[in-house]
């Protein structure tokens, strides 16, 4: 037990020491922007390096949901007086759930990501924007992996502040102690890609929140319409049923 203790140590501290850096331009990107922004353009880093912080930022987010879920769940499972081979078939089972989850969510992160660079970047060329993609791509990537890690504490504060005002009755107050923090949390990360973009591509604030602006608002207009498409289709089907029903 002692080796199996001491190799995970070693384990750690060696995974550690590969991305604290990564911490570091994480936090820097959130609490000091400006300057974080300018260090990072100076870097020869491209799409790959930009990958590799949305690889590690999901890992991140993924690692601290499954160790808090995990972390209840024994503990459920223990004050329940379940801990046992089925109570080591639920964990199981959760684990494998989170590995598929994660699986899917690097994938989808990393092609949203690709996705995303590209509206923005189309909208800033068409607007006559002087950066690359690849520089692009790669400072969005660092803000989307610290964006990741640090909306887990936005979260959690909201749900604090919703079961606090819910505890006390407040209905009103939990609602809003529940949307409050995420709002602030969404406008201040839209506020930090407009900033790289605007570092970027040499814009004015304005032109920088067209360019990231454009792409969202087609994004969500698409939402809209592709969820009205489902509305309709189920609306449809079921009055469809109770005519030949």
């Amino acid at each position: 037990m002692r080796h199996i203790i001491n190799l995970a140590s070693v384990i750690f501290c060696m995974v550690f020491d590969k991305i604290k850096p990564m911490l570091s331009a994480w936090k820097a990107m959130y609490f000091s922007p400006k300057k974080a922004i300018a260090a990072e353009c100076k870097k020869k880093a491209g799409i790959i390096d930009g990958s590799v912080h949305i690889a590690a930022g999901t890992t991140a987010m993924f690692a601290v949901i499954t160790i808090i879920v995990l972390l209840i769940l024994l503990l459920s499972l223990v004050a329940g007086g379940k801990f046992d081979m089925a109570g080591a078939a639920i964990i199981g089972i959760f684990l494998l759930v989170m590995l598929v989850y994660y699986i899917v969510g690097l994938i989808s992160n990393v092609v949203s990501t690709f996705m995303m660079n590209g509206f923005y970047y189309i909208v800033a060329a068409v607007l006559k924007g002087k950066g690359t993609f690849d520089r692009q791509f790669y400072l969005i990537s660092v803000e989307s992996a610290a964006s990741m890690v640090l909306m887990l504490p936005a979260i959690a504060l909201a749900l604090i502040l919703a079961i606090v005002f819910g505890i006390a009755g407040q209905g009103v107050l939990a609602f809003i102690g529940l949307l409050l923090p995420i709002l602030v949390f969404m406008l201040y990360d839209a506020y930090l890609k407009i900033k790289v973009l605007q570092a970027v591509h040499g814009f004015s604030f304005w032109k920088a929140f067209a360019a990231w602006g454009v792409p969202v608002l087609i994004f969500v207009i698409f939402m809209a319409l592709y969820i009205g498409l489902l509305v309709f289709a189920g609306g449809f089907a079921g009055r469809s049923a109770g005519r030949f029903g």
